[in-house]
């Protein structure tokens, strides 16, 4: 938005979304929660599927976006997986497990991190 404006990041944002649609299986679904942060929802899919679809998505989003004549190759990720019943029990637990190893993956560029459950203190 700083560099290209709101119109042309409106319009990387429905891009990236058309780019995750294309990778999904038919019963997958991809939602923006807001901003510039996704939520995938796998049918059926364990920790080594959902590994397998985030390195997929990296793959695909750091190929260059052409947007109304400029050119952005500059997309980065960071990717948080949690899966269900492993990690979480409810949608927004489910939702929260995402949200924290999706921070975990932040101290890496491109990056996909698995939900790693904090450690009960004594």
């Amino acid at each position: 938005n700083d560099r290209f404006g709101h119109d042309i990041g409106d319009d990387l944002l429905l891009a990236i979304t058309d780019r995750i649609r294309g990778i999904l299986r038919q019963p997958d679904r991809v939602y923006r929660l807001g901003g510039d942060e996704f939520t995938i929802l796998l049918q059926d899919a364990g920790q080594d599927s959902a590994h397998r679809l985030a390195e997929r998505i990296l793959a695909a989003l750091q190929q260059p976006f052409d947007i109304r004549q400029a050119g952005i190759d500059f997309v980065t990720l960071s990717i948080g997986i949690a899966v269900f019943p492993d990690h979480a029990l409810t949608p927004e637990s489910l939702i929260k497990a995402a949200d924290s190893a999706m921070y975990q993956a932040k101290h890496q560029r491109n990056h996909v991190s698995l939900y790693q459950p904090e450690p009960l203190l004594p």
